[in-house]
């Protein structure tokens, strides 16, 4: 009796054309047939390109995106051209929620216009936050418990 195999490979190639689908790659498929005197072969290509990371505005990042720990610094190049966007809470001492680019304008470390780049440290969580006008930009009180970043200056401040 001949042994008849389930075809388990058509079934894969589905599933992973479905996946690449639902994921927004772009796929391309290559399928080879071949006979011969030891059977039948099938050879399958798959071939994806992930989609493009989209562009990240560094003027719109917020320091939910730093690192947890505090103590952790991070290195941040803001482009020239940016514009105030967001919202900034507290002077010298930020809560996470406000938008980092504005607050190193703020600061007076950078500027819109030619951008610049700056190096933010996380801090502990804390209560109060006073807000201040700096710099053409006007930072916002918060009596809230919040994570905090702060700058490192030139100065080891």
């Amino acid at each position: 009796m001949k042994n008849k195999r389930k075809p388990f490979g058509l079934l894969l190639i589905g599933i992973l054309l479905l996946l690449m689908w639902g994921t927004g790659c772009t796929t391309s498929l290559g399928l080879g047939l071949g006979f011969g005197s030891g059977g039948t072969s099938l050879a399958l290509g798959v071939s994806t390109t992930l989609p493009r990371e989209e562009k990240t505005d560094m003027w719109e990042m917020q320091g939910f995106s730093l690192p947890k720990k505090a103590g952790e610094q991070v290195t941040l190049t803001f482009p020239k051209g940016g514009s105030a966007k967001g919202k900034v809470w507290g002077t010298d001492l930020y809560a996470e929620k406000s938008t980092i680019g504005m607050a190193a304008v703020h600061s007076g470390l950078i500027t819109f216009e030619d951008g610049g780049t700056v190096t933010v440290r996380r801090e502990e969580k804390t209560r109060g936050f006073r807000g201040s006008f700096r710099n053409g930009i006007e930072s916002l009180s918060s009596d809230k418990r919040y994570h905090a970043f702060s700058f490192v200056r030139e100065d080891g401040r």
